[in-house]
């Protein structure tokens, strides 16, 4: 099989046997021909409603990334920083469980059963999310089940995974994946602007008695995603199709052609594993972000909790335009530059970010209560009013760590914003064509599952370095962890190429020696 027909192959890639028809879409397999049911228009709808399946389940992680901090502390005015990070690593812990069990339910069965299933979950999620606040002080455990709930549902992210890559062709993956990951972003960012389009409703609260249900800012993200989900529901249900039947034949002659060929080449595992590590690494630098950036301004900065809500909405949104404009550069860098040079500049600056980060003043932050000695030996406690942000005063940090300046905040946050998004990109599609002909759906479980792991890790990590050390020695530890993750890449360089490369490589090597 040429290299020409390796490219157009989306389920095998690499291996002999398999033909495939760009012009009506359709796979035969010589010397019988067994056509493949799907379509090219089918085919490419079907990847669209994927594309739709991810933009809503970004938006339904995001958008209460910027009330979730306050919206805890209006249940319960004591919870504390690591409650926050319990509530995050829940989310991803579930993720991490229900992305390998989904992956292998796409592989062994079909995508559509654990689709469906995402769905009613993200939206029995999105319900209890907001019906925290009728359950009082309890209902930071109500959200935290809410949580859990919606990053059950967020595991079928392995399964789009898995279908872009089985229903594009090699030639389209790079495209298809950065797409993917573009409606992700897309949705990322689109979720905090929802949440601060609530501001209007400010500090009020409307109940419906009969229902026993609270509608304020903080709720009504969670019923928006309810009719999201039935969109979404509707749409896999009509126009999302694949043909299981033809699949199965192509896994059995992908199977069939291992055993057969001599010079089949095997999955390198020290690259695949390689590549989790350094997907861990990335979704861990991801989690410091999505779990500490609400308590960081309103520490630093005395925000209160409304100002926290929309500015962080508003911050977050920026940085998901700043994310989608680099999922539109990355196919002309690329090009221009090479994968894996890319994918490293993107580490870089993220480490670049992480080292301006730190903070040098001037000044120290606003603390949230001060005593105050008077000559007679009176000490008065000058609490701030509930709802206020600084930084607390039982934490050592806030008494001699210097602010961080905001402009510095920004910088830092921008490059961040920029580096995460290239590798994240690179990194899936480089993994997707690393794996080749193997299970897709397995594998995309596997890196589901990491990627869960890493923002089960991250949040409890993060919040217990934060509270015992503030920012800069956050940003110390993240920045050790960049540099050990670049030093990996470095070593593992010649070895991280897409299966078909390696595979004509060692075919070149052995006409060669015969």
């Amino acid at each position: 099989m040429s290299s020409d027909d390796d490219e157009k192959d989306p389920l095998i890639a690499g291996s002999e046997g398999i033909n495939y028809d760009s012009t009506i879409s359709k796979y035969t397999r010589t010397p019988s021909v067994e056509s493949y049911i799907l379509t090219d228009k089918e085919r490419k709808r079907s990847i669209r409603v994927i594309y739709a399946n991810a933009f809503i389940g970004s938006i339904s992680f995001s958008i209460v990334m910027a009330s979730l901090w306050p919206f805890l502390q209006k249940l319960d005015h004591e919870v504390s920083e690591s409650f926050l990070g319990w509530v995050n690593a829940g989310y991803s812990f579930a993720q991490m469980v229900s992305g390998i069990f989904m992956g292998y339910w796409c592989e062994k069965r079909n995508a559509k059963e654990p689709i469906f299933v995402s769905i009613i979950l993200l939206a029995a999620g999105s319900l209890l999310y907001s019906y925290a606040e009728t359950f009082g002080k309890k209902g930071i455990w109500v959200v935290l089940g809410g949580r859990v709930l919606l990053g059950t549902s967020a595991g079928v992210v392995a399964v789009s995974r898995a279908v872009g890559a089985q229903l594009s062709t090699l030639e389209e993956r790079s495209g298809v994946m950065a797409q993917l990951a573009l409606w992700q972003a897309i949705g990322f960012s689109i979720g905090p602007a929802f949440q601060a389009m609530a501001k209007p409703i400010g500090s009020n609260e409307y109940e419906i008695k009969a229902i026993k249900m609270y509608i304020n800012v903080f709720t009504l993200p969670g019923f928006f995603m309810i009719i999201l989900s039935i969109i979404n529901f509707v749409l896999v249900a009509l126009y999302f199709k694949e043909n299981v039947h033809a699949k199965e034949k192509m896994k059995k002659e992908s199977r069939r052609l291992r055993r057969q060929s001599t010079s089949f080449e095997p999955l390198d595992t020290t690259i695949v594993f390689t590549c989790l590590l350094l997907w861990f690494i990335a979704l861990s630098i991801f989690a410091l972000n999505e779990t500490i950036l609400s308590p960081v301004v309103m520490n630093e900065y005395a925000w209160t909790r409304k100002q926290t809500v929309f500015n962080t909405s508003i911050l977050l949104s920026v940085a998901g335009v700043i994310a989608i404009i680099c999922f539109l550069a990355i196919a002309p860098l690329e090009k221009k530059f090479g994968g894996k040079n890319v994918l490293a500049f993107g580490y870089f600056l993220m480490l670049v970010g992480f080292v301006i980060y730190l903070p040098w003043g001037p000044g120290y932050p606003k603390l949230t209560h001060e005593v105050l000695n008077f000559q007679n030996g009176t000490q008065v406690v000058n609490e701030v009013v509930e709802g206020d942000g600084g930084c607390p005063y039982h934490y050592d940090w806030c008494r001699n760590t210097p602010k961080l300046h905001f402009a510095q905040f920004l910088t830092a946050a921008t490059l961040v914003g920029i580096g995460y998004p290239i590798a994240a990109v690179l990194l899936s599609t480089l993994y997707s064509k690393v794996i080749g002909p193997f299970p897709q759906g397995k594998y995309m479980g596997w890196l589901t599952g990491t990627g869960s792991l890493a923002r089960v890790v991250g949040p409890i990590y993060v919040t217990a370095v934060y509270q015992k050390g503030g920012i800069r020695w956050t940003s110390v530890s993240i920045c050790l962890l960049l540099t050990i993750t670049m030093c990996i890449f470095a070593f593992f360089w010649k070895r991280l190429v897409p299966y078909n490369e390696r595979f004509r490589t060692k075919s070149r090597l052995s006409s060669v020696t015969a």
